[in-house]
């Protein structure tokens, strides 16, 4: 029950983020139509790009790490901090180049956001180290607090203003405010700050070498996972034209604000796993919990994706994508679960190589395939599944979920 507990509010505090920011992308379409749209979510496509990169495998190892050695950290996220700081400064010129190759006005977009991937580098390093120490929900809810401000002042400033650079400035202030707030609340409830000397000494190649060396496989996992599911996005916007991006966009990110649900059970379960006995009890407790979701929620997207579309982004041609991304969904949410007790089982090698092998064959294919937001959505669905497939496989080969 704790575990189900905790990825309700998880998924409530997240949902309700992701619905706001929705919202930004349907005024987007409605005032600018499907082109502004594209460029819109390319820079931000780019943005998480750079964010997983620099995030160092930190999302998943951090609490885990934390939770192992609560007495060491402070340490544990000084280090996370200046290695993210150091990945995302190495990551910038690729990230404006590709956004070049768009167009000039998507690579100003895309380096607005970047600042704000930046402030992210120091909001998610503390989360994280919170979620180890079994604090998941208040940083969460004020997280998600500081996300709703930006959302509601972006949407504002585009009714009135129409300008999109300026609506993604508030978003970056906003953002660094979200970091500062997030750090007066770590020193409350651990009594000690995140001395910026020790973060300094954490910001070069040297200390990033040693950081990776402990972790490389998670960092491999995030990376594989974000060409999975962010680069499709980008490739589409160099074989084809902004407005097809902004009608895969739009299936897309109802497609995202689903993902939330066992986004929030993998971000509960890896800890759970690490700091119990991790019992077969526990892993099938876990995989039930998200079998659930999986199927609940796929079927709730398929049976409402014209009447999801009319109401929001009014795309037509977005219809058909979101009911193959609804069949994507079922293999996600099933994939999340069984990738979560795999990490918590210390698997994260055998992780790293399936994922890395699957976005191998995802990118060869979104080159292969006809450049449309329909194929896009099928070379999706299949790369869903067929992580699922994979992760069960090992699971039931190495007797994961049985006594």
């Amino acid at each position: 029950m704790a575990i189900l507990r905790s990825t309700l509010w998880l998924s409530l505090s997240d949902g309700i983020v992701l619905i706001a920011s929705a919202v930004v992308s349907i005024l987007i379409a409605r005032y600018l139509g499907a082109d502004a749209l594209g460029e819109y979510s390319i820079a931000i496509t780019l943005g998480t790009i750079v964010q997983m990169i620099a995030d160092a495998g930190y999302s998943i190892g951090l609490a885990r790490k934390v939770a192992a050695m609560p007495e060491a950290i402070i340490s544990i996220v000084s280090a996370a901090i200046g290695t993210k700081i150091t990945l995302w400064l190495i990551a910038l010129p690729g990230a404006i180049t590709t956004a070049l190759l768009q167009s000039v006005p998507t690579s100003l977009l895309t380096a607005i956001v970047l600042c704000d991937v930046g402030a992210s580098c120091v909001t998610f390093s503390i989360l994280g180290a919170l979620r180890g120490i079994g604090n998941f929900v208040m940083p969460q809810l004020l997280s998600s607090a500081y996300q709703i401000l930006a959302t509601v002042a972006m949407g504002a400033l585009l009714v009135y203003t129409s300008t999109l650079p300026l609506v993604l400035g508030a978003m970056v202030a906003i953002g660094f405010l979200r970091a500062v707030h997030l750090h007066q609340l770590f020193r409350k409830q651990t009594g000690r700050s995140i001395p910026l000397a020790t973060v300094a000494r954490h910001i070069s190649l040297r200390a990033i070498a040693h950081e990776l060396g402990a972790h490389w496989r998670l960092w491999v996992i995030n990376i594989a996972s974000m060409a999975i599911h962010r680069l499709p996005l980008v490739i589409l916007g160099l074989r084809s034209s902004s407005t097809e991006v902004g009608y895969f966009s739009a299936a897309f990110r109802i497609y995202s604000a689903a993902r939330i649900v066992p986004g929030a059970l993998f971000t509960v379960s890896v800890p759970e796993m690490a700091t119990l006995s991790a019992r077969p009890k526990i892993a099938r407790k876990i995989l039930v919990v998200g079998a659930g979701l999986s199927f609940v929620l796929a079927g709730m997207m398929w049976i409402s994706a014209p009447w999801v579309i009319t109401a929001t982004f009014q795309f037509d041609a977005s219809i058909f994508p979101l009911r193959i991304m609804a069949l994507a969904f079922g293999g996600l949410s099933l994939k999340t679960t069984l990738e979560a007790i795999l990490i918590g089982r210390m698997h994260d090698s055998v992780v790293a190589w399936i994922v890395s092998i699957v976005a191998f064959l995802t990118i060869f294919a979104t080159w292969i395939v006809p450049a449309s937001a329909v194929w896009y959505s099928f070379v999706l669905a299949g790369s869903e599944w067929l992580l699922c497939i994979l992760f069960w496989w090992f699971g039931v080969h190495r007797h994961l979920f049985s006594s």
